[in-house]
């Protein structure tokens, strides 16, 4: 039997072939190049003084996080829900930390981040269950915030230590789940550490935004932006990227497997 060179689909179903075949932001390799390309305009922005490409690569870039999170299974389970919420508030958050006058306000919806990722994380780990996480988070936080308190107003202070505590915890709780996760050989386990890895990156960014802070460097951006966004797309890619089945008239296939989402 001879097959014919061209089998017409329906429109919909070409277009879920295409997204299958093509549309992958959600795999670690293609996420992190368009990432980094972002990144190194976002920070070219801020270097050559060029607010036009600061306010258009940085919600784009939050944005392409996010919609990477949730390309990877949101509607799964609970904690990837929390993980897309949390991401879609951190893409407020970095357009809030942009100017001065809302730089508080930044903070506090970063501490809203540091809470989504702590609720998330909450029903497989407790920050108690990682107590040395706890206390790196705390120590981390806290010593920009010392060294940069005097420099700071009021409101900052208090956003930056709300950002402090929560996402000390936060870090605590997404250790204590890649834990708890890893000693149930869970589907989830692993990916589970890129959570609380990317949590670390995002605290040292904060801290290094205090200390510019303090003592305003024309290049902070350089290094500020490339470690939360990094620590974002991090935790991103800790949700399990769960297989999806493409129907059409001819029948259903099956995604191929994320290498950073292992299935059951």
């Amino acid at each position: 039997m001879i097959r014919a060179p061209f089998q017409f689909r329906p429109r919909g179903a070409a277009i879920r072939e295409f997204n299958r075949r093509f549309v992958r932001l959600k795999d670690p390799p293609l996420l992190g190049a368009v990432i980094a390309i972002a990144t190194l305009v976002t920070v070219a922005g801020h270097v050559n003084q060029k607010p036009e490409l600061i306010w258009l690569f940085t919600p784009l870039t939050s944005a392409l996080i996010a919609w990477s999170a949730w390309r990877r299974g949101t509607l799964a389970e609970r904690y990837a829900q929390g993980v897309f919420l949390a991401l879609a508030v951190a893409l407020v958050a970095d357009l809030l930390l942009i100017a001065a006058p809302t730089f508080a306000l930044g903070l506090l919806a970063l501490a809203c981040v540091h809470g989504a990722l702590l609720a998330a994380a909450w029903t497989a780990g407790r920050p108690t269950g990682a107590p040395l996480a706890l206390v790196l988070g705390l120590a981390l936080s806290g010593a920009a915030l010392v060294v940069a308190w005097p420099s700071l107003s009021v409101p900052v202070r208090l956003a930056a230590g709300s950002t402090a505590v929560l996402g000390a915890l936060a870090l605590a709780a997404t250790r204590a789940r890649a834990v708890s996760l890893g000693a149930r050989a869970e589907r989830a386990a692993g990916v589970a550490p890129l959570a609380w890895g990317g949590i670390a990156l995002v605290l040292l960014a904060t801290a290094a935004r205090l200390l510019d802070v303090a003592a305003p460097n024309a290049l902070a951006a350089a290094w500020i932006l490339p470690l939360h966004w990094a620590g974002l797309t991090l935790v991103a890619l800790s949700i399990p990227c769960h297989a999806q089945k493409i129907s059409d008239s001819h029948g259903v296939a099956d995604a191929a497997p994320d290498p950073f989402g292992p299935h059951a």
